[in-house]
Parts: C-alpha cells; structure tokens; sequence
C-alpha cells in the first residue's frame, strides 16, 4: 500500500503519456495550418468576377465568393453592348429569388424603374444610359445575418424583349459563420 502522505505523482502509464503528447503535436500543427492560411490570405472575404457574352450583350458580375453573414459586400454588374446600335429604352436584369434571399439589400445604383418576381426570379428594370456601350448596376448589400454555414447558387441574367435570357451569369457564394 501506497504512504497516503507521500508527494509523488502517480504512475502514468507510457502508452497514456505517448497518446497525450501526439494529441498535443496535433493540436498544434492544426493551429499552424489554420494560422498560416490566415497569413496567406485563405481565409476571409474573397470576390470574384464571373463574365459571360450573348444576345449582343456581356455580362460582368462582381460577387461575394467566400463571405461571412452581416459583412457588408458589394455586387457589381457590368453590361456592355457588343451588337452596335443603340440602347434600348430600357433592359431588364434578373437574378434568382433563392440567392437574393440571403442578401439585405441597402440601396441599388442607378434605382431600377420597375421590379417583379416571377417566383424563382427578381427582375429589375432599368433606364439606359443615353450614350456608351457600358452600363454599371452597383447593389449595395450585406449577407443575412442568420445565414451561416451555406452555399448560395444562383444566375445574373439579362433578359430580352420576350423575357427570355439573353446572356446568363452563374453565381455562388459561401457563407461562413
């Protein structure tokens, strides 16, 4: 029997002081990793531009690719005629209802003179420029801050004089907690 009033440790068995020390090791390295990817820039708010070109039209959008909620973010669109000619009076933009529900949207510049949803689309009218083959749509918008932990799909498209797409954009933005 063990002398109750003596002051060494305990025994530990080898195997259990081993197990410790490689959890620790563990632990650590993923610290470093974690650490190293903040410093590189892997972690955080990422942008990027999707483009595409069709229906006499490309189509431009600057989004929120990796993002967290209640960050502010800003969506560009860039319109640019390639067919020649003039404007139309008007062109509409949609955007699809499931990716918009992620965003609180402060303001959108220039204001659209019209906007609908068609269900699984918000589509927005806009008065052209009177003079450039470029138009910009700037909405100034921040993610939900419920939403976390999810994956938004969605698609920008410029729609023709029947409502069919002309030109379409696919977008998708991660939302981290």
């Amino acid at each position: 029997m063990a002398d109750p009033r003596s002051t060494a440790p305990p025994t530990v068995p080898l195997a259990r002081v081993r197990r410790a020390r490689l959890l620790r090791r563990v632990f650590f390295a993923v610290i470093c990793l974690i650490l190293l990817a903040a410093v590189l820039g892997g972690l955080g708010v990422h942008t990027r531009t999707a483009t595409a070109s069709g229906g006499g039209y490309e189509l431009s959008v600057t989004f929120d690719d990796i993002t967290r909620s209640g960050l502010p973010g800003n969506m560009g669109i860039e319109i640019r005629r390639t067919g020649g000619g003039p404007w139309p009076p008007t062109i509409d933009v949609s955007m699809t209802s499931s990716y918009g529900d992620i965003l609180d949207t402060n303001a959108t510049d220039p204001e659209p003179v019209e906007s609908y949803t068609t269900g699984e689309r918000t589509v927005q009218r806009f008065s052209t420029p009177p003079a450039g083959d470029t138009m910009t749509v700037s909405v100034d918008a921040r993610v939900q801050p419920g939403v976390q932990w999810h994956r938004a799909r969605g698609e920008v498209a410029i729609l023709d004089d029947a409502g069919r797409d002309a030109v379409t954009v696919k977008i998708s933005t991660f939302v981290m907690p």
